[in-house]
């Protein structure tokens, strides 16, 4: 995990006009090895180094909601994303609901805010 390579660092997505997640401070780079990237190592490199990734680090960033580009198929194994939007959306979505449930059901136990929100959309689609 040491020396990060990289965290707030406002600048654009290699060969686009887009804003890297890390332009808005929500993107951590870890210590590198020269196989994390796609364009820095072969597949089957990166597929070796995937094999061989602590999972415990992954399993921690993913439980705080990032999300890890070590699961993208252009791999980008040292990046973590934070984006709670993603993580709370697949877990909803992941989960089979019946017409009885109330849509909110799947999503994990919600903070002051988001049982506020839930009730105002709720009383919007009834």
């Amino acid at each position: 995990m040491y020396p990060p390579g990289g965290t707030f660092n406002y600048r654009y997505i290699a060969g686009t006009g887009q804003l890297s997640p890390h332009s808005f401070g929500i993107a951590i780079d870890l210590a590198k090895d020269d196989r994390d990237y796609w364009q820095w190592a072969s597949r089957e490199s990166g597929e070796k180094r995937l094999k061989e990734y602590p999972r415990e680090i992954v399993s921690i960033f993913e439980k705080n909601y990032f999300i890890w580009g070590g699961k993208w198929g252009h791999f980008d194994i040292l990046h973590f994303e934070y984006r709670p939007e993603l993580i709370l959306k697949s877990k909803y979505f992941s989960k089979e609901t019946t017409i009885n449930e109330a849509w909110f059901k799947a999503i994990p136990a919600a903070d002051n805010d988001g049982k506020h929100y839930i009730k105002i959309i709720d009383e919007i689609i009834k």
